[in-house]
This record gives C-alpha cells, structure tokens and sequence, in this order.
C-alpha cells in the first residue's frame, strides 16, 4: 500500500531477529510487540511520519540524488537504538548472547 516505510520495516524485522522467539513454542510475541511499538514512536518522533507516501516527497526533495536515504539512516540508528536499549524498555526482554559478544568486543 505505500504507507509503512522500508526503513521502519526494516528495523522491525532486524529488531524480531534479536528478541524474537528461537523455538515454535513459548510466547509467540514476547517483548517483540513493545520493542516495535517503541520504534514506531520513534521513528514517528524523528521522522515526522510513518508512511512511504508521506514520508518520500519530502526527503527526496533534500536528497541531492532523490533517493530516501537519510531516512534509512535515521530508521537504522533507531532501530539499533531500540535494539541495544531493550531490556531497558521492555524488563522481560534479555538480551541475545551473541549481541552481548558482539558488543563486548567493540567495546
């Protein structure tokens, strides 16, 4: 339909990744429905907006090239955002080994 932006849909799915479930049993959302509330509240705030149609007219008037790519920069800090402020948001969420590991070696 055009009104939910890639980047947003993105960040979701990246989001789902992280916390979703690892097993066909057990919660089937978990804490994914807070986290993806969250960032569409965020990207909502950051962006003005949520959907493509909306959304596309006016940032490709700013893009030198025409394209939506501040908006896929913006929509993946937040997603990263989200993701890394997780079990802040949403108490029952922990936090995958693997980003753990990931971050402890970046850090």
């Amino acid at each position: 339909t055009g009104c939910m932006c890639g980047a947003l849909a993105a960040g979701i799915l990246v989001i789902s990744l992280l916390y979703g479930r690892t097993a066909p049993v057990g919660p089937r959302y978990g804490c994914i429905s807070q986290l993806s509330a969250h960032l569409h509240q965020r990207f909502q705030e950051e962006l003005g907006g949520k959907c493509c149609a909306m959304l596309r007219p006016f940032y490709q008037k700013i893009d030198k090239e025409n394209s939506c790519r501040d908006i896929y920069k913006k929509g993946a800090e937040l997603a990263v955002e989200v993701a890394l402020s997780a079990p802040g948001l949403v108490p029952e969420c922990r936090m995958p080994r693997a980003l753990q590991r990931f971050l402890g070696r970046i850090v």
